[in-house]
């Protein structure tokens, strides 16, 4: 089948990150080179709070150190080939590929966090069409430098754009069934509306920083009412936490 046509890393160095990920986890994100990758890391605001005057800098030093030397570890291992990641994929689920067929996307992960990173998976359109979100999904969670020792990134991309794969179908005008957040690594979260579950995963449509359709495993998702109290939706199967 011909499915959708994947756009190059050059094309991706050159997204505005603080439009998609916002200004806090964008700020010093890099890419690893010749990768769809970029990585970040949570601001330790223990250290800014810690040193007095010159705390905030060393901290945001710390920061791209980190940035910087993740992403060169990563340089070092077999690259991701979003292309072929993608045929893989669309092979096993042909449903969702079909509704993108022809059409040029850009494949990116986002890997946020540092004690407790994830790994964002993004498929966006080349050509913004307002009828179509973002569509991502979120892993669980692991320490950033394991990423580094082994395919676990490679494996966690494939796995991310199957879940889209499966996400491209699910009708986007139903009726919020709770609001809550995913936790995106560290202390990060995306919040929104659930509009659909099942016994692994909700859908959540986030409207900040961009309008992302988003696939979150249930033990990464906190549910709550109006008032911020924690709730479980009826009949979803789990607890929010």
């Amino acid at each position: 089948m011909i499915g959708p046509q994947v756009a190059d890393a050059s094309e991706l160095s050159a997204l505005d990150l603080d439009m998609r990920l916002g200004g806090y986890a964008a700020r010093d994100a890099v890419w690893v080179p010749g990768w769809p990758v970029v990585v970040s890391r949570d601001f330790d605001f223990g250290i800014a709070l810690a040193i007095d005057v010159v705390g905030a800098g060393v901290a945001a030093a710390k920061r791209r150190a980190g940035n910087a030397d993740l992403a060169k570890r990563l340089a070092s291992l077999s690259p991701i080939e979003p292309q072929a990641v993608l045929e893989t994929v669309c092979a096993r689920r042909p449903t969702g590929c079909q509704k993108l067929a022809g059409v040029r996307v850009r494949v990116y992960a986002v890997l946020f966090g540092e004690h407790t990173a994830r790994v964002r998976v993004v498929l966006e359109m080349a050509e913004t069409k307002p009828s179509i979100p973002i569509y991502a999904t979120i892993s669980d969670a692991h320490p950033a430098q394991a990423f580094a020792e082994s395919h676990m990134l490679e494996t966690m991309f494939e796995s991310g754009l199957t879940r889209i794969a499966d996400l491209i179908d699910t009708p986007l005008d139903g009726p919020a069934l709770a609001t809550g957040q995913c936790a995106s690594g560290d202390a990060s979260h995306l919040s929104g509306k659930m509009i659909a579950h099942d016994q692994q995963s909700v859908v959540l449509m986030v409207s900040d920083p961009a309008e992302i359709l988003l696939s979150c495993p249930l033990d990464s998702f906190s549910a709550s009412t109006s008032d911020n109290e924690q709730t479980t939706p009826s009949g979803s199967g789990f607890e929010a936490h």
